[in-house]
């Protein structure tokens, strides 16, 4: 099977409903969004800024109550790519991070989700970079020493092994695990294999610095894709059994770059006969192909990843001026044909949640937009406007998605959630009325008390038996809150501008209230005497227009980019 860049639209199209953006960090209150957020089934964590102090937040995704559970000082002593709280990891159903002290140690911390429940791990110090991995529900860091540690019963053990590459680790067990060190001065790596009490160095090669190696898990082996004096080799580390190389496949030269996608082995390589890319799955057994497809036109495979019932390449093509294209397969390597932009690096990137695959990417025309593909790989695309997406947060195991968006407008980063209906925040200030409904309306106002949590205000204006009436009422507002119930009372007793004399109150009727839109309020009036529904739209809406972004969905069909370079990827 062979693909060709063609300059042709067709694909499976799926109608998306609108879209509202609410945002979720109360800057006044937490500050600026930092950086290291990360999703789990139960609580959306994320970090801000405010002067030199570092906080991390946790918001339960159910009740949407936010807590700040540490500060932690920004690293100005670090490294430039250090945060100073970061790698936020789940291990064995508890949330663990590094954080830095006032001291600017670094130590692991686990979390709850609250304040109470968010404490130091032990008294260990952390490499200066404080980066530790979860493997197969084994958590491996550095110490300050450079020597490997494992967390056993929050308890860390030292393992003989200096210099250790923490993202090159295999476990076969708590005991038994693969693990590549480097001697810097021999510019050389090293396997090691600690099961039990016992190390073994069991491979040497040497080699500048490989971003390319890795292990993967494979039924019950662990396989090491790196480059030993310029040629691309696999070795095979069974659990039980010595150590081999795959032998050499027939038609591959060189193997770039291999992964398991549900539980078979793939591999990007280059062909012998000439210089067509490809990308192959494995039998079984590993020791031959059982299915290919060759692109054509490319310069590079840069990457192939699992992305839930997809195979995700990064692939730069030719005359594309460097720039690159997610490029997705079904299990058989059958194209999915979608809408693609070619970018920058940088600028687009791919998330699974749930059972959706989320590509997101910056067009030209300062649109944020999101790309979903579905199990069916029904495709459905999303425009953000005036908005520049950097990230996408979820969860495999979560249904939840949300996204850090830049404002262009208002100059400012947020994280963002994403509704099927508009909630209630800052775009509900204002005055509504019925077009119809003549001297009669709704004035409402989001407001924020002394312990920052918010309510809203309501003053109703409207005519009972020919006599004016002004009904007034406060409510609590939590955050995505789509729809608001509120109580309207009736206020009497006192002269006009009266001082230190409060009005006698008398509950008159129930109003709901939801956005339709960001110009249309419906509102349900209840009373004992009178109960009416009616849409309400806003007076003036240049005002509060900035707090309106313009979501919508796009026909896949009909999209094209601005791009330079559009193309399609064809059978």
């Amino acid at each position: 099977m062979k693909l060709s860049v063609i300059l042709v639209f067709a694909m499976m199209a799926t109608s998306v409903n609108s879209q509202y953006i609410n945002q979720i960090i109360d800057e006044e209150k937490e500050g600026v969004y930092y950086s290291t957020s990360y999703l789990t089934e139960t609580h959306l964590y994320y970090q801000t800024q405010k002067n030199t102090d570092i906080s991390l937040w946790s918001m339960d995704l159910t009740t949407k109550k936010k807590e700040k559970l540490v500060d932690s000082l920004y690293d100005t002593e670090g490294d430039d790519d250090t945060q100073a709280i970061d790698y936020i990891k789940t291990y064995r159903d508890q949330i663990y991070f590094s954080h830095i002290n006032e001291s600017y140690d670094r130590y692991l911390w686990l979390t709850d989700g609250t304040k109470t429940g968010t404490q130091r791990v032990n008294n260990t110090r952390l490499n200066s970079g404080g980066k530790f991995g979860v493997f197969k529900e084994e958590l491996f860091a550095e110490n300050i020493d450079m020597y490997l540690i494992q967390l056993r019963n929050n308890v860390f053990i030292t393992h003989d092994i200096k210099h250790p590459s923490l993202d090159h680790i295999c476990v076969f067990s708590e005991d038994d695990f693969i693990i590549q060190s480097r001697n810097a001065a021999a510019d050389t790596f090293t396997l090691n294999r600690i099961k039990g009490s016992t190390k073994t160095a069991f491979y040497t090669y040497s080699s500048t610095y490989d971003d390319d190696a890795g292990f993967e898990t494979y039924n019950d082996s662990c396989l090491f894709t790196h480059t030993a004096n310029g040629m691309r080799k696999v070795m095979n580390v069974p659990e039980n059994g010595d150590p081999n190389f795959i032998s050499e496949l027939e038609n591959v030269s060189s193997i770039k770059r291999l992964i398991n996608h549900l539980g078979r082995i793939y591999i990007s390589s280059l062909n012998t006969d000439s210089s067509i890319q490809a990308i192959h799955r494995l039998s079984e057994d590993l020791i031959e192909i059982d299915a290919s497809i060759e692109i054509n036109d490319v310069f590079s495979i840069q990457s192939i990843s699992s992305e839930n019932h997809l195979l995700n390449a990064v692939i730069e093509y030719k005359n594309s001026g460097g720039l690159m294209a997610h490029t997705f397969f079904d299990k058989e390597l059958n194209g999915i044909n979608t809408p693609f932009k070619l970018y920058n690096n940088l600028n687009q990137s791919t998330y699974s949640s749930d059972l959706n695959v989320t590509n997101i990417f910056n067009d030209d025309r300062d649109d944020a937009v999101i790309q979903t593909i579905n199990s069916q790989n029904n495709i459905s695309l999303l425009s953000i406007k005036n908005h520049y997406i950097t990230e996408v947060i979820t969860n495999s195991n979560s249904t939840a998605i949300y996204l850090v968006l830049y404002d262009r407008n208002l100059g400012a980063k947020n994280i963002y959630s994403l509704n099927d209906q508009p909630p209630i925040n800052n775009s509900i200030n204002g005055t509504w009325h019925e077009y119809d409904i003549i001297n009669q309306g709704l004035v409402i106002q989001k407001g924020k008390r002394h312990d920052s949590s918010d309510y809203i205000f309501v003053t109703l204006f409207v005519f009972d038996q020919g006599q004016p009436l002004w009904l007034a009422g406060v409510s609590e507002l939590a955050l995505d809150q789509k729809t608001i119930n509120i109580d309207l009372y009736k206020y009497d007793g006192i002269q006009m501008f009266e001082y230190d004399t409060a009005p006698t109150q008398e509950l008159y009727a129930q109003i709901s209230m939801n956005l339709a839109n960001c110009n249309t309020l419906n509102l349900t009036f209840s009373s004992e005497t009178y109960n009416q529904s009616l849409p309400l739209y806003r007076i003036d809406d240049t005002s509060y227009r900035h707090l309106c972004p313009e979501v919508k969905a796009i026909n896949p069909d009909n999209y094209t980019s601005n791009s330079i370079f559009k193309g399609q990827i064809n059978e």
